[in-house]
């Protein structure tokens, strides 16, 4: 990925999504000079299992030293799933412009949240 991109990924049902973002989350860093870096996660409308399953995998990779998640649950109100993405995104701004931070924001599953408009 290269900075300002925006890289959507699209799957089918069933395929392992969840498991792609887990291991860009794992594996993102900046390149070059010690820089301050953080990602901002936010998941709308998952599963306790796929809850589960990215709050562990943040804490065996060293990853949730240095992310912020959002974790809006199936079956939280609608009202929070629509707000998700914006306090997500609102972390994020904050991060990159008053910590002088590089930001990664990864927002997941976008249908349940369009679901939810």
């Amino acid at each position: 990925m290269v900075r300002g991109q925006k890289l959507p990924i699209f799957s089918g049902s069933g395929l392992p999504h969840n498991r792609i973002v887990a291991q860009i989350i794992r594996q993102a860093a900046v390149k070059g000079r010690e820089e301050r870096f953080a990602i901002v996660f936010a998941a709308v409308g998952v599963s306790y299992d796929d809850a589960a399953f990215f709050m562990k995998n943040l804490e065996q990779t060293g990853a949730r030293e240095r992310t912020v998640a959002f974790i809006n649950t199936a079956s939280d109100p609608v009202l929070e799933r629509i707000s998700t993405p914006k306090l997500a995104l609102t972390a994020a701004e904050y991060l990159a412009w008053e910590q002088n931070m590089h930001v990664l924001v990864i927002l997941s599953d976008m249908t349940n949240y369009c679901e939810a408009l």
